[in-house]
């Protein structure tokens, strides 16, 4: 079709962050806001992890927060007052940005995927899950009234421990 280019991302990309040094000239292996979608549902998005060097690496799984929407830039920080609105689930672990490297990762915005809970043990079947404001890139059951973004819908009881939960992501909820 005219107009429109077509990227090829093998599955492995996603899984994968990518490292660029500041100041080198170096440019990420993907354009920094670039939507993809799958066959099966899912979508990603390409996201520049938060340089705020107070922010904690990344582990997979966990729920990350836009702290620049425009810009793209996401944090695992969801105690963090400001935009807190929902990113995608991280899809691989990430060091933690420094002031000489930045990073960048792809996100899952959109389908099924495992997300890292607070620990509680309350989620069930059913449930909104929304960002845990206590808990860093951990998610828990939404409560009505709360002002934090509905992330995804839990298509399972939490494991035993209360720590993970398959559920359907869906960013805008």
């Amino acid at each position: 079709m005219p107009g429109v280019e077509t990227k090829i991302i093998v599955p492995q990309e996603l899984t994968e962050y990518d490292k660029v040094k500041v100041g080198s000239g170096q440019i990420p292996k993907n354009e920094l806001g670039l939507e993809i979608r799958g066959l099966d549902g899912k979508a990603y998005k390409y996201v520049k992890t938060h340089t705020d060097l107070a922010a904690d690496a990344l582990a997979a799984n966990q729920i990350t927060v836009f702290q620049d929407t425009a810009a793209n830039v996401a944090s695992n920080k969801c105690n963090t007052v400001g935009v807190r609105k929902f990113a995608g689930i991280a899809l691989c672990a990430v060091p933690k940005s420094t002031a000489t490297d930045t990073y960048y990762c792809w996100v899952q915005k959109a389908g099924v995927h495992s997300i890292l809970l607070n620990g509680d043990g309350d989620v069930v079947a059913g449930d909104l899950i929304q960002p845990d404001a206590g808990d860093v890139g951990a998610g828990n059951k939404w409560t009505a009234g709360t002002t934090d973004s509905v992330c995804a819908v839990a298509l399972e009881d939490d494991n035993v421990d209360g720590t993970l939960v398959t559920a359907l992501i869906k960013a805008g909820y």
